[in-house]
């Protein structure tokens, strides 16, 4: 009997925590290579990669020319050697070409290759490296947690940077 005198009076009686607004804490978080102390400049480029079944971004720096077109590029080149020492694959095709892009409400990725072989974390690649370039650059003025990707089946779809 007493538990449940102790249980009801608990639950009137509620936790004692007053309820607040928002209370602002700064700037959102932003990307941070590993190892490094600062996050990425307009000097680099930030691509994202496959390790352990996650995506994880690493800054290269730029050779001057740090725009989306190049981030994509140097993304579909591939990890290089010491990224894969790390671990660090990609699941995207090899491709040397430019990519296209324009930006609308969203940011359109336009792809030369089909989606639909492409896997997920695949397109989440492509997501967070251009969503990236975007912020890091200052460029653009789109809806930030998004990219609509379409390939050459025509077919667009959305993207956010997850994985």
């Amino acid at each position: 009997m007493k538990r449940l005198v102790l249980a009801l009076a608990l639950l009137i009686s509620g936790c004692g925590i007053q309820a607040t607004g928002a209370v602002p804490m700064g700037p959102a978080p932003t990307y941070v290579p590993r190892g490094a102390t600062s996050g990425p400049t307009p000097a680099d480029l930030v691509l994202f990669f496959v390790v352990d079944g996650h995506i994880q971004g690493v800054a290269r720096p730029s050779d001057g020319r740090n725009s989306l077109a190049n981030s994509l590029a140097l993304l579909f080149k591939g990890p290089n050697a010491e990224d894969t020492k790390r671990g660090m694959v990609t699941f995207l095709p090899a491709y040397s070409g430019s990519i296209g892009y324009e930006m609308a409400d969203t940011l359109n990725v336009k792809l030369p290759f089909p989606l639909k072989g492409v896997p997920a974390l695949g397109l989440s690649q492509i997501a967070c490296t251009a969503l990236t370039a975007l912020n890091v650059s200052g460029a653009g003025n789109v809806r930030p947690d998004v990219v609509t990707l379409t390939g050459s089946e025509g077919a667009p779809l959305q993207r956010g940077c997850d994985g």
